[in-house]
């Protein structure tokens, strides 16, 4: 995955079920320093995976360099939930 304007490649940090858990883990990435992009397949934006035939997906992704500190964020703003 390309960050788009830039020639930076983005690698997966986890797949969330809502919109709500990935945004956690990115504003706390953010607050690290760690850049972040988001995917998902959900439809409406509902977080609820709504209107989907299939389970809800959230993707965040982050430079590669930077994959095993974003781990460690996202595993201890999770483990908070």
């Amino acid at each position: 995955m390309k960050e788009s304007g830039s020639n930076a490649d983005f690698v997966l940090l986890h797949s969330y079920p809502t919109t709500m858990h990935a945004q956690m883990v990115v504003e706390a990435l953010k607050q690290e320093g760690i850049p972040s992009l988001l995917h998902s397949n959900e439809m409406f934006g509902s977080g609820t995976g709504l209107g989907t035939l299939e389970p809800t997906r959230v993707d965040v992704h982050v430079p590669p360099e930077m994959l095993e500190a974003a781990r460690d964020i996202a595993d201890m703003t999770i483990d908070h939930l």
